[in-house]
């Protein structure tokens, strides 16, 4: 778990065992159970399947939706994104609620709001 989480950005031992817990199971009952990871292993199959029409078509109307958003708006990335791009991000404080944009070095997709400057740029944007 740590090393295909690395891209999350640095933390102790005990946040990454706070932070992975829930990503694992154990395959059974067993004391001595090996793990496997917990979630769909076909979340990407979607990604994959697309063409790229219809990658055009689902990101323009993804703009248009976003465009409409009338609330304040933060977006929070990991300077080190791999699926966030730093021009995606920087054109969604241009357009529709002009979102506020936080980037966070040493972290890729996604920040993991555990690092105390993560949590006081979360923090002072609800406050605001």
């Amino acid at each position: 778990m740590w090393v295909i989480s690395e891209s999350f950005g640095p933390h102790t031992p005990a946040q990454w065992l706070a932070l992975s817990r829930p990503m694992v199971r154990p395959v059974s009952a067993a004391a001595d159970s090996k793990f496997r990871l917990h979630y769909d292993p076909a979340i990407a199959v979607p990604f994959n399947l697309a063409t790229e029409g219809s990658a055009q078509r689902d990101e323009k109307m993804l703009w248009q939706l976003y465009d409409n958003i009338a609330a304040a708006t933060l977006v929070v990335r990991g300077a080190q994104s791999d699926l966030l791009s730093r021009d995606t991000a920087h054109a969604m404080t241009q357009g529709g609620p002009q979102a506020r944009l936080v980037e966070f070095e040493g972290v890729g997709h996604a920040p993991t709001l555990i690092a105390q400057d993560q949590l006081a740029a979360v923090a002072g944007f609800l406050l605001a």
